[in-house]
């Protein structure tokens, strides 16, 4: 492939930024506040610090063998366990995929579109995401880097609309919710929550060099935390004890701030924001889905994958009969699982490499 159609470090910190950064507008929130109450803006920034551990060490491991993900796992793990692990990878990240897609279909039918049957709905989506994944990561890439200002300008217009409206700081309070030991036990558990970083470095062999994967990596992580943290912060001074059984807070937070005396219905000016950014995303999420398996299988034509999997997506994402059983089965398998085993993984491996190393000396 041509160096000047592989991403560089902005590409793939922007698909970061838009993938992971977005996560506080979806029902992210609700099973944060679920468990943590006013301490849940303090749960992305420890999560990150829990997260970010393990990150440096896959980091470390991916500059050392300049591989991807899953060559990096079937490498230092042997070819049949190394199989078994990617396609673990490529189920996580399928019914992953397809639980959210579906959440995120519910949102819209919900509040843009009630008259709209959701399966309608969900096929749209899906299939603008399918056209854009289509194009490569490079595609993806750069969608995402043009697209980044504005969704990030219109997101610092919303927070500085909400001081037209009542905040109150000392809603804050318990600091620290249900306890340290909650707050402690939560952010690890919604540690998964930055398993992209991770799963992203199956994009390794579209990028122009390892390092720049590892760099944004690194630097998104940081970034991503501080912003989630940012919005969840606001959110519970807005809203107060009413964020505990609030759903969507983001979509509230957007229909509360005022532009001016005359225009109090904003809600509008950044529904498209969130809708480019939701695209890049899920395009993100189906190209990485893919590149799982065809590289767990030694399947050189991605591309062709490309649809049958984004069918299977679709397919999976009409099975929960609503969004709430969406997110607890969400919950269970992208949040819980992800997190002991994602926190675990670069660990395994770094001890698999000291082995492979002792053995290659003896």
């Amino acid at each position: 492939m041509d160096n000047r159609y592989k991403l560089g470090t902005r590409e793939m910190l922007a698909i970061i930024l838009l993938s992971i950064g977005t996560k506080f507008t979806d029902y992210t929130p609700d099973l944060l506040f679920m468990k943590t109450f006013m301490s849940a803006w303090m749960v992305p920034l420890i999560s990150a610090g829990i997260f970010f551990l393990p990150l440096f060490l896959l980091v470390r491991l991916l500059n050392t063998y300049q591989m991807s993900l899953t060559d990096l796992v079937k490498n230092l793990m042997g070819k049949y366990v190394g199989t078994v692990l990617c396609l673990f990878l490529f189920l996580f990240s399928l019914i992953g995929t397809s639980l959210l897609i579906n959440n995120y279909s519910h949102i819209i039918v919900t509040l843009y579109f009630p008259q709209s049957p959701k399966g309608f709905i969900q096929f749209v989506l899906i299939l603008v995401c399918f056209l854009i994944a289509y194009g490569g990561a490079y595609t993806i890439g750069r969608t995402a880097w043009m697209i980044l200002l504005f969704i990030k300008i219109t997101l610092l217009i919303l927070l500085v609309l909400a001081f037209s409206v009542e905040l109150n700081t000392a809603y804050i309070f318990p600091l620290f919710g249900e306890g340290v030991d909650v707050l402690l036990k939560e952010s690890f558990l919604y540690s998964s929550i930055f398993v992209e970083c991770m799963l992203l470095a199956t994009l390794i062999p579209y990028m122009k060099k390892t390092k720049y994967y590892s760099k944004a990596a690194l630097i998104g992580i940081g970034i991503v935390a501080i912003e989630i943290s940012l919005f969840f912060f606001y959110y519970i001074i807005m809203f107060d004890a009413s964020v505990y059984n609030m759903t969507l807070p983001f979509q509230h937070m957007t229909r509360t701030v005022r532009l001016g005396r005359f225009i109090s219905n904003t809600e509008g000016y950044f529904l498209f924001g969130w809708l480019l950014a939701s695209f890049v995303k899920y395009a993100m999420y189906l190209f990485v889905t893919t590149s799982l398996y065809s590289q767990t299988f030694k399947i050189k034509s991605t591309r062709s994958l490309l649809l049958p999997v984004t069918v299977l997506v679709y397919l999976l994402g009409m099975l929960p009969e609503n969004a709430i059983k969406g997110n607890l089965l969400y919950r269970d398998v992208n949040l819980y699982i992800g997190s002991f085993f994602f926190v675990a993984l670069p660990f395994v491996l770094w001890l698999f490499s000291l082995r492979k190393k002792a053995s290659g000396s003896s």
